[in-house]
């Protein structure tokens, strides 16, 4: 049961905050480009604050997807789901 609901929060994890942020955040950058001549002076500031916010939390998104991914693989390979890699396989011996 552990791992189903593992598998279940890395996949909601990819697509509502891997796809889903930038997508809106693109959205949301798109219109500000698009209204930002007519915007006033504390408007901008906010708009451009927001964009800033926005950037830094995909960020961290990136960061968090990075660990999950890895807690992902090694229960993959602790149920012999995936192999697991020898760590004397990847190295030759240099002379």
């Amino acid at each position: 049961m552990p791992m189903i609901n593992q598998l279940v929060f890395a996949l909601s994890f990819t697509i509502l905050r891997m796809v889903g942020f930038p997508y809106m955040i693109t959205l949301m950058a798109a219109t500000t480009w698009t209204i930002w001549g007519v915007l006033p002076w504390h408007r901008k500031l906010t708009a451009f604050l927001t964009l800033s916010l926005f950037i830094l939390m995909i960020l961290l998104n990136t960061y968090w997807f990075a660990l999950i991914a890895k807690g992902l693989k090694r229960i993959l390979q602790s149920a012999g789901l995936i192999k697991a890699k020898d760590k004397g396989e990847s190295y030759e011996r240099i002379e």
